[in-house]
């Protein structure tokens, strides 16, 4: 784990102890993870209503994607447009 993203920066680091990974760099946004040159992929555990949003914004940074939820229950969302959004950059969108 290189890095843990979180709407705070103080649930971040959290995270990191709870979980041992001491050498994951603790964000605290989503935008900043995105944003690190050492991430290479993102795990997208976010409620179904900013998948989307996120993967979309993964994909534009050329990041690999792990999506937790089924693709087809995005809403808002043809099961088409976000592989569609990972072929754009050459990337791997995973569920």
């Amino acid at each position: 784990m290189v890095a843990v993203g979180s709407r705070t920066l103080d649930k971040a680091q959290a995270f990191i102890e709870e979980t041992g990974a001491s050498s994951a760099k603790a964000y605290g946004s989503y935008e900043e993870v995105l944003n690190d040159s050492a991430v290479h992929g993102v795990y997208i555990p976010l409620p179904t209503s900013l998948h989307l949003e996120w993967v979309k914004k993964a994909a534009a940074k050329g990041k690999h994607i792990l999506l937790e939820k089924p693709i087809a229950t995005v809403s808002g969302c043809p099961v088409t447009c976000l592989p569609t959004a990972a072929a754009w950059v050459a990337i791997v969108l995973m569920r």
